[in-house]
């Protein structure tokens, strides 16, 4: 088995690529994510999404020009923010423990976090770097640290102990969630005992279902959770046996907290009056979680009765009395005042006293015991892995004794996160046996302390050169490591007996006292393992058993003692930003600790952390744990866009039709030549369009617009958008977004999921040029339906002819009144009920010289102002109604309760009864015209299985091929089917996103009464796989990206559930491409008459001497941010009077500046006025400079 590998390459148009090879696959898989919106595609296309080995993966990025910029040993995965995007790397990891068998456990030392601002954002690095993962969480990839050992398998982890859930999640939509790893928050660290033939495992994990600082996260939340809940896990192994002793330490599980009143006031407790609700759920997941054994309730609060923490005690006892009465038989309250016995007693004696009180309660609970069944030696291609004490010492010995060093001093280190909590909470004067003891010897520990961290540093600079180093690891390395072999060990595993008991410590944080008492509990449960195995023992094996530290080996307890410092300052650390208190009394049994911090002076830091960090702290943990979802959209890199070949008008594939060029999808920046008028495309997913973006060149062709459809086949394509495409003066970015069809004044396609998109080119030449095409849209992972608004009914001719005529004298009518708000609805009502379509209302105002802004019903709305009444103009008075449009039919208003619901109106006493008619009327429409939603199509990246057969043999899929023809269910995983009658014949036309060599087709029937025909109707070899699959081979191998075959059934109702072609893919056709020679647009200087522009109707006019020729517009951008950019212009000229022809140009978004020449006609359009009419939807704009031609 291969450890993790990932590496992140940055590609110069503007794309990363994250390659992982998950241990626990034998493929690579390729995320692709865009920097224009920070999100991830992956489809599982052979050879574009997913490799055969890493090595492969990464030659065919390098060899588009991306490049390696970071390696590492696991993915954390993808997160978000309100504007950008932040992948998190492991960069950096130290092996800190050996499961058997051979189960490796990483910690995680640095993390690499590649930052992706998305528009408006200018910070250069991610919010997430601050999060405090380094040192602080573990990982492996071979084996679920999430539960308690053993557990099989690693592909259902326990979410409530993953600490990058939301960070997967990208991952899990995308049907890969195994290519992230799964990090676990808190430590986890082994030893070999060789001279004892043992070893020994230390598991604390920090669950993450209640995060958060210390004041924030504590007693039980929403999801019966209590805060800063760990899970600890013993584990003993010998020869081929293993035992464990596993507990749980926590917050007090009621809800309760702790409230700080100001900067200086000391906090103060506070219970719920619903303390009790969640007690009895929390206690049920234990149980679910450990078995129906006693839970015993180690409780280590503070008793006096004057002493903050009694009254959380009290409630605590009474919710656990509680339980009984709820059917909860199996958890018991043991209280035990930890830090009475130290001030008392100091730490050896408070241990006796602590294990002699819990010892008895727990000396029959035993350990899990299990023994391994098998163990078999089996091939992989991971470098070998010796036993520990072989390989492991010799490559990271050297690291291994600096980690222990590390370990010991860890009470001191990270002087930037000390702190933690608040003395009076712990106990007034609970330091008092220790401070004395401190005073004796903390001089001398400083000054180890500073030397230690002296020498360590200079070890920890040399580490991270030789990080560094790792890092900017080359190509040819990884091709190297791919190609060595590992013999790793497959296991099975009986359990022999179970643990009968859970001991659960609390105190008020569950941190120091915790911490300390969970170790005098390990301390005995290590001491019973050994005594019953009779290794590990000191020369007083029968001591007393409630001092562990006679019984045990002195290593033994070292190892004990720095794992517990470590784990106490970890969970501190995460909890209070400080290091953990009370290490002293864990020092007693290994003297070579060294604290240099006392636990006054860390209680002082934990206050000022509360009151100073913590607010900030508690909002990054929030983002950190709870990403908002991603958007899903897309820009589509090149990769992931296929081109569909032409054909000739027979339908066959005739390699003499002439294509339209894939290069025109490159990252290369340049202008083609192109004779095929037409360009049909596969996107990767069935996705929303969003918009189109065409690079132009200035040239002098004839290109007059696009016409662009889209469907989810080709025989069923829906408009999207035609658009007049400008001349321009030099190299210019056209973005289009067709969604915005509404916005710009006139009815539109409905927004749909579309797997195919066609461009058909307008041009008088049989050549013209473009630059690149790129293609922006929201992709089916999404999930979201569309809402699609209700379209005009299309009436018969005459029907319509006598409906646009009555429309007409209604329009006349509307010319004569006010026109106000009210006499706009009043006419929209009269168009809704005619069934009458915009654009004709559009004509007719155009034909008066009117703008259309100004009798669009839906305008007049969005720009009513909010400090007079709508419909009369006057002030509205100190009680006004408001109202706001319909969600179904915006032209029409509804009333609404408070006036910032969405774009709401007040509306005068005078006008109430008007406005209260017109939303009568409302209702009835919004009845008729309610929109549809319509859910996304069947989507699913297929499995490693699915992708590829054997060698280089893909199968088509979803994401691998579609139907071109007829949309069906055939290429569905499971759940697909197509029913056929007795002598029904089925063409199929199937698109393969590659060039393939097709091999054969496999279809999935339990019946053998059909045949396949190839194109050329020749008869497919037939063979039945199974009771299930047949297959049909070529017997000539078609190489095409457009696979055509019929089916014929010889029954009824005849069932096909899935269909799959074999293929070999291979390279596209050669590409002859023809790129443009660089010209200057030819251009007719622009008359020099001014125009004028009225804002009130949104209206630019050039009134002219005489009667000319008007031929062309030139229109120069006006963008100014925080400024809305009209792109919806009618320009209408006008010959004495009369309208003499018109045309409606949408703009392109395009940079500040861009010069953009329209050509009205060839030979231009004689008039004396030209208006210009701004028909964008919005509250306000401004316009662009306008230009004309003129002869």
């Amino acid at each position: 088995m291969r450890s993790t590998t990932v590496d992140a390459l940055y590609s110069s148009n503007g794309f990363w690529y994250i390659v992982v090879s998950p241990s626990s696959t034998k493929e690579t898989y390729i995320i692709t994510v865009d920097t224009t919106t920070g999100n991830p595609l992956y489809t599982g296309i052979p050879f574009i999404d997913i490799f055969p080995d890493h090595s492969m993966a990464l030659k065919a990025l390098t060899d588009i020009g991306a490049q390696v910029k970071i390696h590492g040993d696991g993915l954390i995965g993808l997160a978000t923010t309100e504007n950008s995007s932040t992948i998190g790397i492991v960069d950096y990891s130290k092996v800190t423990a050996h499961v058997p068998p051979r189960h490796k456990i990483r910690t995680v030392r640095h993390t690499s976090f590649i930052h992706i601002p998305l528009r408006g954002n200018n910070s250069k690095s991610s919010i997430f770097e601050d999060f405090q993962i380094n040192e602080n969480h573990f990982f492996c990839d071979t084996y679920d640290l999430t539960r308690l050992y053993p557990v099989d398998g690693i592909s259902n982890p326990d979410r409530g102990f993953v600490w990058n859930n939301g960070w997967i999640k990208p991952f899990e939509i995308l049907g890969i969630p195994q290519v992230c790893i799964n990090l676990v928050q808190g430590v986890c660290v082994s030893k070999d005992f060789d001279k004892f033939g043992f070893s020994l495992a230390y598991v604390c994990r920090r669950s993450v279902l209640n995060p958060g600082t210390r004041y924030a996260a504590r007693g039980l939340n929403d999801l019966n959770s209590p805060g800063n809940e760990v899970e600890c896990e013993l584990l003993f192994f010998k020869d081929d046996e293993f035992w464990s002793e596993s507990w749980r330490r926590g917050s007090i599980p009621i809800r309760w907290k702790t409230v700080l009143t100001s900067k200086l006031a000391s906090p103060k407790h506070t219970v719920d009056k619903d303390y009790f609700n969640g007690t009895c759920e929390y206690f049920k997941l234990l149980t679910e979680r450990f078995g129906n054994i006693p839970i015993r309730c180690v409780s280590l609060l503070q008793t006096e009765s004057d002493h903050a923490e009694n009254e959380i005690k009290e409630f605590f006892t009474k919710a656990l009395g509680q339980l009984f009465e709820h059917g909860i038989e199996n958890v018991f309250f043991t209280p035990f005042d930890l830090n009475a016995h130290l001030h008392a007693d100091g730490s050896g004696e408070a241990m006796m006293d602590f294990l002699s009180y819990i010892g008895p309660l727990g000396d029959g609970d035993g350990f899990t015991h299990g023994k391994f069944k098998s163990q078999k030696q089996t091939e992989t291609n991971e470098p070998q892995a010796k036993p520990q004490q072989e390989e492991e010492q010799k490559v990271e010995g050297e690291e291994q004794k600096v980690e222990g060093e590390e370990q010991q001093v860890e009470g001191e280190g990270e002087q930037k996160v000390e702190g933690e909590g608040e003395q009076k909470v712990e106990g007034e004067g609970e330091q008092k046996v220790e401070e004395e003891e401190e005073q004796k010897v903390e001089g001398e520990d400083e000054q180890k302390a500073e030397g230690e961290e002296q020498r360590i540093e200079g070890e920890e600079e040399q580490k991270e050169k030789e990080r560094e180093q790792k890092k900017s690891v080359e190509f040819k390395e990884v091709i190297e490591k791919d190609k060595s072999k590992d013999l790793l060990l497959d296991y099975g595993y009986e359990i022999l007996e179970r643990q009968q008991g859970l001991m659960r410590f609390n105190c008020a944080d569950s941190l120091d006292r915790t911490n300390l008492a969970t170790f005098y509990y390990a301390m005995k449960a290590a001491a019973d393992w050994c005594k019953e195995k009779k290794v590990g023992l000191t020369k007083t094996p029968d001591a007393d058993p409630y001092q562990p530290n006679l019984i045990i080996d002195q290593t033994i307890i070292d190892f004990l003692a720095i794992a517990f410092v470590n784990s106490g300052n970890v969970v501190s650390r995460l909890y209070t930003n400080t290091q953990a208190i009370k290490t002293n009394a864990i020092k007693k049994f290994s003297p070579s600790i060294v604290v240099s911090s006392s636990d006054t002076n860390i209680t002082l830091q934990r206050r000022m952390q509360n009151v100073v960090n913590d607010p900030n702290r508690q909002k990054l943990i929030e983002m950190w744990t709870k990403p908002p979802p991603l958007s899903w959209y897309h820009r589509i890199d090149p990769r992931h866009m296929f081109v569909v070949p032409n054909i000739n008008n027979s339908g066959e594939n005739d390699t003499s039709i002439v294509q339209f060029p894939r290069a025109v999808f490159s990252p290369n920046i340049q202008q083609f030549d192109i004779e095929s008028q037409e360009l049909q495309m596969c996107l990767p997913t069935p996705m929303v369009l969003f918009s189109i973006m065409i690079l132009m060149y200035p040239t002098n062709q004839k290109l007059n617009g696009v016409h662009i459809t889209g469907g989810m086949d080709i025989n069923h394509m829906d408009r999207i958008a035609d658009v007049l495409l400008p001349q321009v003066e030099s190299p210019t970015w056209l973005r289009y977004k067709p969604g915005n069809a509404i916005k710009w004044g006139y009815e539109t396609h409905s927004q749909r999921y579309i797997r195919f998109l066609s461009f058909k080119f307008d041009s008088d030449d049989s050549k013209f040029s473009v630059g690149s095409i790129r293609i922006e849209a929201k992709s089916v992972f999404s999930r979201e339906p569309v809402i699609i608004p209700h379209k005009m009914i299309s009436l018969p001719e005459n029907e319509e002819k006598e409906a646009e005529a009555k429309f007409e004298e209604s329009f006349n009518e509307f010319l004569k009144s006010p026109r106000t708000l009210y006499d706009s609805i009043q006419l929209e009502k009269v168009r809704l009920d005619l069934n009458v379509h915009e654009d004709f209302r559009s004509k007719l105002a155009l034909s008066r010289s009117i703008s259309p802004w100004l009798v669009d019903t839906r305008s007049q709305l969005l720009a009513t102002p909010t400090f007079l009444c709508a419909l009369c103009g006057n002030p509205y008075g100190d009680m006004p109604k408001y109202f706001s449009p319909s969600d179904d039919v915006p032209s029409m208003i509804k009333p609404c309760k408070e006036r910032n619901s969405g774009h709401s109106f007040p509306i005068c006493p005078k006008c109430y009864e008007k406005a209260e008619n017109l939303s009568k009327f409302t209702e009835n429409y919004e009845n008729e015209y309610k929109s549809i939603e319509i859910q996304p199509p069947h989507f699913e990246t297929a499995g490693a299985n699915d992708d590829f057969g054997e060698g280089i043999q893909c199968i088509t899929n979803e994401a691998t091929a579609a139907f071109l023809n007829e949309e069906n269910s055939l290429l569905w995983h499971d759940g697909g089917s197509l029913v056929l009658q007795n002598n029904e014949e089925k063409d199929f036309l199937l698109f393969i996103v590659k060039q393939a060599i097709v091999l054969k087709i496999v279809i999935n029937s339990t019946s053998d009464s059909f045949e396949v025909y190839d194109e050329k109707q020749n008869k497919l070899e037939m063979n039945r796989l199974n009771d299930n699959q047949i297959e049909f081979i070529f017997n000539e191998q078609p190489i095409t990206q457009r696979l055509k075959f019929s089916i014929k059934s010889f029954q009824n109702d005849l069932e096909l559930n899935r269909l799959q072609v074999y293929y070999i893919g291979t390279e596209y056709p050669i590409e002859e491409i023809s790129p443009h020679p660089a010209e200057h647009l030819r251009t007719t200087h622009p008359a020099l008459v001014t125009s004028t522009y009225e804002p009130s109707s949104r209206t630019e006019t050039l009134k002219l001497d005489r009667e000319s020729r008007i031929k062309a517009i030139m229109v120069e951008m006006v963008v100014e941010k925080g400024v809305t950019v009209p792109l919806s212009l009618y320009i209408a000229m006008y010959k004495k009077g009369e309208l003499a022809g018109y045309k409606h140009i949408i703009l392109p978004e395009a940079s500040n500046g861009s010069k953009l020449w329209y050509k009205i006609d060839k030979d231009g359009v004689l008039a004396d006025t030209v208006k210009v009419f701004y028909a964008d939807r919005v509250a306000t704009m401004r316009p662009h400079n306008l230009k004309f031609v003129i002869h």
